[in-house]
């Protein structure tokens, strides 16, 4: 697959005081444990009695601002995930918008990834993801109201997906051949994606998740096994959205145009210093790791359309920090104004691997990626380079 390249203007502006970054992650955990244990609208009545008072806070965002669902290349697994089941947790994720490191959680976390050895829980959920029979088949099949789902269906209506569409069940029979199997592995993932797009993981992925198992502890291990799965893997963008990769140096993190050099610039009728570089491609393609490196700070939670003097994550929108050895020398960049962000802090990247989407967020007023670079940790604007004397623009 490849991603047209078309052109057009964009300026943006970005604030000179150091940032501050706004990550919910402690938000929703200090939340759902005790004393609170709020479930997620209580969480979301919490933020919106914030806005009320003139707080700004962008929780609902930040929920679904690092999915990757819908990402277009190359997806390499850790070594934790069983490789046989990837190209049905892809083609799921595909489908049903549900990222696909949320659907290997949930298989490790139900079944050890198919290894238990009755896939029959006490309460009677079966098969490799654990569905209740009546949630499979649908709970208005005779004799589920009422019960906790574990009924004796035949299997002669558990698996026929005419019976299932009738009562309005979760199976799926993902490959065509007429049978929705809970004990076919395939059916089955596919059947949880369907089942949490059901119940609007786009919009709230721990709502989502909670209605798989009604525990806020199971909603959180399995955000964290789906984070720890994510950023063990690498994200590799098909050939023809990405520049060319520079072993040993510094790659360009990005295809567009080269706009907006480093340098003073005139906007809005003021002169202001551009700490970076801009690349612009209203398409918003990939961006990548210049080169090998550690991600030091990874902000999300902005909205993703910014305006012109947003301080949104300190101006910069979603943005990524990441430090790179390249030489032995070290040096840190910045990616900022990011639609996506696909990768989480203290991750180790490769040359060439995904770090998110070009975007307009923050204070911005086009599709496009403010680029940074640091001789050294950043410290300020003490130490700012300009790239166009290191990166191929």
């Amino acid at each position: 697959m490849t991603t047209s390249v078309t052109v057009s203007s964009q300026s943006d502006f970005f604030w000179t005081e150091e940032n501050v970054v706004m990550d919910y992650t402690l938000y929703d955990q200090e939340l759902t444990k005790s004393p609170f244990e709020y479930l997620q609208e209580s969480k979301f009545t919490v933020e919106a009695i914030y806005q009320i008072i003139g707080g700004e806070i962008y929780y609902t965002e930040w929920l679904t601002s690092n999915s990757l669902a819908g990402f277009e290349g190359t997806v390499i697994p850790g070594s934790m995930i069983p490789t046989e089941y990837m190209e049905y947790y892809l083609e799921a994720e595909k489908k049903y918008g549900v990222d696909w490191y949320y659907l290997a959680a949930i298989h490790f976390m139900e079944t050890g990834f198919s290894t238990h050895p009755t896939m029959i829980s006490s309460a009677g959920a079966i098969g490799h993801m654990q569905f209740m029979p009546c949630t499979w088949v649908g709970w208005s099949y005779p004799g589920c109201k009422g019960t906790n789902g574990n009924v004796d269906i035949p299997d002669e209506i558990m698996t026929d997906p005419a019976w299932i569409q009738k009562y309005g069940g979760q199976g799926v029979d993902s490959n065509g051949d007429g049978i929705a199997d809970p004990w076919d592995v395939k059916d089955a993932i596919f059947a949880t994606a369907k089942y949490l797009s059901h119940n609007g993981f786009s919009q709230n992925i721990g709502n989502a998740l909670y209605q798989y198992n009604h525990s806020d502890t199971y909603v959180q291990n399995v955000k964290d096994k789906a984070n720890e799965f994510k950023d063990a893997s690498q994200y590799l963008p098909d050939s023809g959205t990405i520049p060319d990769l520079e072993p040993g140096s510094f790659m360009r993190p990005a295809v567009g145009v080269f706009k907006s050099p480093f340098g003073s610039r005139n906007l809005g009728g003021k002169t202001k210093m551009h700490y970076g570089v801009d690349i612009s491609d209203p398409s918003g393609p990939p961006v990548v790791a210049t080169a090998d490196g550690v991600v030091t700070k990874a902000h999300t939670g902005c909205p993703k359309i910014g305006e012109y003097g947003s301080k949104c994550g300190g101006g910069w929108g979603n943005h990524v920090f990441v430090q790179h050895t390249v030489n032995g020398k070290v040096y840190e960049a910045v990616y900022a104004h990011l639609n996506t962000v696909g990768v989480s802090k203290g991750q180790q990247l490769k040359q060439g691997q995904y770090i998110g989407k070009m975007g307009t967020s923050g204070s911005s007023t086009g599709v496009h990626l403010h680029f940074e670079l640091y001789n050294g940790p950043r410290n300020g604007y003490s130490n700012v380079l300009n790239p166009a004397h290191y990166i191929p623009l």
